[in-house]
């Protein structure tokens, strides 16, 4: 099932990425802003797999439930290793703080190169050199996108974008020369999951998200999540979980 913002309000220009995954949306002359199709796997109410496609709004809290691990992540599973693509809800994730837990969502889009953006970070890349930071951390290269948070010693929140490990050298941000599928899960709750070994956490919107979305741009952005019916039944995220969070940076943190 598609769903996309009323024609009324939007003209499309002609999409400028081949396999129409972008495309320019002029209100006006002068302004325009720009959108792109989500994808999306969740359990439908009888808990069945379900799928959906959306075209909504290629900004930031839009993109960031979409883009944290390249297609080819490995994602440990309670019955082992699984590559991002191949995972579908229902199945039970590996997490450092509540065990295994099942994943109940599971979106994807496409980051495509040269295409226009006020936020060039969101169409970059992280790849990670394999054992950078330490034994099986990661246990093998690891390509992840720019929604990808890691728990690092001494942050307020505990976790940080992927970028800011960047060095030029074992951690290196990199531009994509062709489309690149990027993915993200969601559980129960936010908790730590691991790709190719390394400590990665689940989506969650964070708290004050609603308040910078208009009633109608909100609404949008909850068609994306047929799993839920508002934010707070995102549970809790990690950072607002102190006792959690201590043994977590002490195990897990770079």
């Amino acid at each position: 099932m598609n769903s996309i913002l009323p024609p009324s309000r939007y003209r499309a220009s002609t999409p400028y990425s081949q396999d129409r995954d972008q495309a320019v949306i002029s209100a006006d002359p002068v302004k325009t802003a720009l959108m792109r199709r989500y994808e999306v796997q969740y359990l439908d109410q009888d808990g069945s797999v379900a799928a959906r496609s959306a075209i909504a709004p290629a900004t930031a809290p839009f993109e960031a439930a979409f883009s944290a691990f390249a297609r080819g992540t490995l994602i440990q599973t309670a019955d082992g290793p699984c590559a991002i693509e191949d995972i579908v809800p229902g199945m039970r994730i590996e997490t450092k703080e509540y065990g295994p837990l099942p994943m109940l969502w599971r979106g994807m889009m496409n980051i495509i190169p040269n295409t226009p953006t006020d936020r060039p970070e969101q169409a970059q890349l992280t790849r990670i050199m394999a054992g950078t930071f330490g034994l099986g951390r990661p246990g093998s290269d690891l390509v992840l996108g720019p929604a990808a948070r890691m728990p690092r010693r001494g942050h307020i929140e505990g976790f940080v974008p992927i970028r800011h490990f960047a060095d030029g050298d074992s951690v290196v941000q990199t531009s994509p020369p062709s489309p690149v599928q990027v993915f993200h899960l969601c559980l129960p709750q936010q908790a730590t999951i691991r790709a190719n070994g390394l400590p990665i956490a689940s989506y969650h919107p964070r708290f004050g998200l609603g308040e910078t979305m208009g009633p109608q741009m909100l609404k949008l952005f909850l068609s994306l999540f047929p799993h839920v019916e508002a934010l707070n039944e995102f549970g809790p995220a990690l950072h607002r979980d102190a006792s959690r969070q201590v043994n977590l940076l002490e195990d897990v943190a770079i």
